[in-house]
C-alpha cells in the first residue's frame, strides 16, 4: 500500500467526495480513520462495491484521538463499522460526526 501524503489525501477527498453530488459520489462513506501503529495513521472509505484505504506517515499528520490500528476480525463490518470515527481531511483530520 503506497504511503499518501496529508495534500495527496485532501485533493482525493475533495475530488472524489466533496466536489460530487450526492448521486454521483463513487463513496458512501466519508473517510474513516481506522487506527495508527508507530509509523502511520490509517485510513478508509467504502464504495457500493470495494474499499480504499489511504495510509500516511504519523510524523506527517497528527491527531488528537489516536488509536490501536483497526482489526477486521474484532470489530463486524458487515455492521456498518468502518473505523473508529470519520475524519473531515479538509479540516485538518477533524472528527466528524456520522449525520455528516
Amino acid at each position: 500500500m503506497k504511503t499518501w501524503t496529508v495534500q495527496e489525501t485532501q485533493d482525493w477527498y475533495k475530488k472524489y467526495y466533496v466536489d460530487q453530488t450526492d448521486q454521483d459520489k463513487p463513496f458512501v462513506s466519508p473517510l474513516y480513520y481506522r487506527g495508527s501503529n508507530d509509523t502511520h495513521h490509517f485510513f478508509g472509505a467504502r464504495s457500493m462495491d470495494e474499499a480504499f484505504f489511504i495510509k500516511i506517515k504519523v510524523t506527517d499528520l497528527s491527531l488528537i484521538d489516536v488509536r490501536p490500528k483497526w482489526k477486521t476480525a474484532d470489530k463486524s463490518e458487515s455492521a456498518g463499522s468502518f473505523g473508529y470515527y470519520a475524519v473531515d481531511p479538509l479540516q485538518n483530520f477533524k472528527r466528524v460526526s456520522r449525520s455528516q
